[in-house]
């Protein structure tokens, strides 16, 4: 009995950090004088065939959002300094 008095709390919390959100990768290293300017980036965006509704610099990416080519909306995090996409979420 004491032994599940002393584990109960220990698996509560690993249970409770297991939760937690994990919290998102920074997309580049690079520093910022390395990044693309935002008409670059948004233009090579663009040139793979996304349209875009809004962006956003959020750590060490650019958050894109807008459609692909198809009409479906979707979440881009995007490597400022090379325009790689990095993760791609359908909304």
């Amino acid at each position: 009995m004491r032994r599940i008095l002393i584990c109960m709390p220990l698996l509560l919390a690993g249970a409770a950090v297991h939760a937690a959100p994990p919290t998102p990768s920074p997309c580049t290293d690079a520093p910022r004088a390395q990044w693309l300017s935002d008409e670059q980036l948004l233009s090579e965006v663009k040139r793979m065939g996304y349209k875009l509704k809004r962006y956003e610099q959020e750590r060490q990416c650019v958050e894109v959002e807008g459609w692909d080519r198809n009409g479906q909306r979707v979440a881009l995090r995007v490597d400022p300094a090379t325009a790689r996409i990095v993760q791609t979420t359908f909304k």
